[in-house]
């Protein structure tokens, strides 16, 4: 920064990138609008297997947002092929499930496991404290 002015040499991180992966689209839309409301870059997939064919055309994904149970390849096979070339990408899963109907294993590949319907405010405070802003 330079006489209140903020400088940009190229050495900025980037904006961070999340794919949500979400049946619902009216769910998977508010959910990317409030995302990109708040700086961050946004893939949308609307089952397993369009997030794992985004996935492939993306290098970089810092955060994955994913329903636990969708179509074709739910939330928990998802993190898994996705955590194979990305053992370090962080993982939000939601579910409609009541705790007791959630698989232990679930725990194990996600950062965390939220109960919908999932208020907005606390999706965002939680990938913040995750991945950061920007």
């Amino acid at each position: 920064m330079r006489n209140g002015v903020k400088i940009f040499t190229g050495t900025q991180p980037l904006m961070k990138t999340i794919l949500i992966a979400e049946d619902n689209a009216l769910l998977r839309y508010a959910t990317a609008k409030t995302f990109r409301h708040h700086g961050y870059r946004v893939l949308e997939a609307s089952d397993g297997v369009e997030a794992l064919r985004l996935a492939e055309e993306e290098p970089t994904i810092h955060l994955l947002i994913s329903d636990l149970d969708m179509p074709h390849v739910g939330g928990e096979m998802l993190v898994v092929k996705l955590k194979t070339s990305r053992p370090n990408m962080v993982v939000i899963l939601t579910t409609g499930r009541s705790a007791d109907d959630i698989p232990k294993n679930v725990c194990l590949h996600s950062n965390h496991v939220l109960a919908k319907p999932v208020d907005q405010g606390i999706l965002i405070q939680c990938a913040q404290s995750l991945v950061g802003n920007r």
